[in-house]
């Protein structure tokens, strides 16, 4: 990866539909050439659909594994007969409205990302457009949603074995080293997910390259997305069994 100091970020100009392609998906390995790129009207639309679109597809497979594992062990010994199969029709409702929301609940989460990281960048004395930060963030949401797929593909293969809701949550992090951790801890090890931390890195770095900054502050300027999103998390691991 070159300095982000290298030199400053090339014009914002319109580009062929290839060359946006390839930066989209150099963010996996090279931050520095998307940054150059998310400044181009419309370049945020590709990863938008593809991340919405795989989201869409995992949540609705993993709905009837998930209704499978609350039928069969479900949360509370007093949900049983009509109760449970309500409950258990209930959980399957609301995880297709879940799904196919969720392009408009990522574009909430995007545009709240870019505002925050905007007001950092605001702070830390780093020029950057807001729409610049949406797309950023918008194409480095392609690792998590690769983070999805794999954790489908666990679950599917894990499927006979899963005898609780948690578990619908295959590890990536270093809760993985402790099978029969709960609670806050458990969600503190598994929200540092490989997928997470690798994320958060690029974004980092494409902030860096981005605004012409050191790394120090791609990193400081990212930091209320990752504290927020951990604290989110560990909330509800209290109030999950």
């Amino acid at each position: 990866m070159s300095s982000p100091d290298a030199g400053a970020v090339a014009p914002q100009e319109s580009a062929s539909f290839g060359d946006n392609l390839a930066g989209m998906f150099n963010v996996f390995v090279d931050p520095a050439s998307t940054a150059k790129r998310v400044g181009r009207p419309w370049f945020w639309v590709p990863p938008f659909i593809i991340v919405s679109a795989i989201t869409v597809v995992v949540s609705i497979f993993i709905s009837p594994i998930a209704m499978d594992v609350m039928r069969k062990y479900p949360p509370s010994d007093q949900l049983t007969g009509e109760a449970l199969d309500r409950a258990v029709r209930m959980t399957g409702i609301i995880s297709k409205v879940q799904a196919f929301a969720a392009p408009i609940l990522f574009a909430i989460v995007t545009a709240i990302s870019a505002w925050i990281v905007s007001l950092m960048c605001s702070m830390l004395s780093m020029k950057a457009r807001f729409m610049e930060l949406f797309s950023l963030i918008t194409t480095c949401s392609l690792i998590t949603a690769i983070g999805g797929i794999a954790g489908y593909f666990v679950i599917r293969a894990k499927a006979d074995d899963i005898t609780s809701m948690q578990q619908l949550a295959p590890s990536f992090g270093l809760d993985i080293f402790f099978p029969d951790l709960k609670g806050p801890l458990f969600a503190l090890l598994n929200y540092f997910s490989l997928f997470q931390i690798w994320y958060l890195v690029v974004l980092a770095l494409g902030l860096a390259y981005l605004t012409h900054s050191s790394k120090a502050k791609g990193f400081m300027a990212i930091t209320p997305l990752w504290v927020i999103g951990l604290a989110f998390r560990l909330i509800g691991s209290l109030f999950t069994k």
